[in-house]
């Protein structure tokens, strides 16, 4: 069992890299997708069985969070998808690395929006947000993203 923030691994914890800059300006794109309700029991069809995703008993009780809630890998495929359509034009062959840092949960039904700002050719940065159906309750679900493109 893994336990974040436990260690266990041994030796000194490396050099976390250094955050990408937003710039000081409005995003240059904004990409708002919505997730379904049952989006998170869609996804387990990929293999990850983990019943903090789909057993609500089990996400309030031994995980604290008041439903079940979104893979992680489903919330940065969503991102990855509004970075495909804004920098690759739908061409997902012309986005060529994403990075980005996981920091709060996403719970199925929420819309997420990703803001990108263009740096330099062929690199953009971005940060993604999550809300509710109403747009309330906003709070950053990736950040310090970083993605390299062509074209």
């Amino acid at each position: 069992m893994v336990i974040r923030g436990e260690g266990g691994f041994g030796g000194q914890p490396g050099k976390r890299p250094e955050a990408p800059q937003i710039p000081d300006r409005a995003p240059d794109a904004q990409v708002a997708l919505p997730t379904r309700e049952d989006q998170a029991l869609i996804y387990r069809l990929s293999g990850d069985r983990n019943p903090l995703h789909s057993d609500p008993w089990f996400a309030q009780n031994l995980a604290g969070f008041p439903k079940p809630i979104l893979h992680g890998l489903c919330t940065y495929g969503v991102a990855g998808r509004a970075l495909v359509a804004e920098l690759g034009g739908g061409d997902a062959t012309k986005v060529h690395a994403v990075a980005a840092r996981f920091s709060s949960p996403v719970f199925p039904g929420e819309t997420l929006t990703t803001s990108i700002w263009r740096t330099e050719p062929g690199r953009a940065v971005f940060r993604t947000e999550a809300a509710g159906p109403d747009g309330g309750d906003a709070r950053l679900v990736l950040e310090d993203g970083v993605a390299e493109y062509s074209g």
